[in-house]
């Protein structure tokens, strides 16, 4: 809805003593309004949670029945858990990304390991073919010494 809205896209903390009497509020579908069955909101605080690269990750959302429960302070204070739970998100993207990158690298040095092997037997096959062909030249020409 248009309320949560510049909070999604991490544009502003929206800080509200009572939501319903706020221009943007009612005016989308399919509730125009609360949902049926949802506990009441007054005061309505909404923060963005924005990575470090300025990508809206989320919000932290937060509604009370009173009005003009959140202060600057409230305010100010989940800037701040936002700010963590960016920090949070990214590291967690960070390690995924590492276990991922560690994961590619462990496929690689195992198909390695297996060229390698492979490389290794094609060279005891072909040094064995050799000394083979080697010692049967060295027969012929035992043979040809002899005058066979």
């Amino acid at each position: 809805t248009a309320i949560f809205a510049p909070s999604f896209a991490g544009t502003e903390i929206i800080r509200s003593d009572d939501i319903t009497q706020d221009h943007r509020y009612g005016k989308s579908g399919p509730h125009f309004g609360m949902p049926h069955g949802h506990l009441p909101v007054t005061s309505y605080l909404a923060v963005p949670v924005v990575s470090h690269t300025g990508e809206a990750l989320g919000a932290l959302l937060f509604g009370h029945e009173k009005s003009a429960v959140f202060t600057a302070r409230h305010e100010w204070l989940m800037a701040g858990v936002a700010g963590h739970a960016a920090v949070a998100f990214d590291n967690a993207r960070l390690l995924e990304s590492a276990q991922r990158e560690i994961a590619e690298r462990r496929r690689a040095e195992e198909a390695l390991r297996q060229l390698n092997e492979t490389l290794e037997a094609r060279v005891e096959a072909r040094t064995a073919e050799l000394e083979h062909v080697h010692e049967a030249l060295r027969q012929a020409q035992k043979m040809e010494a002899i005058g066979q």
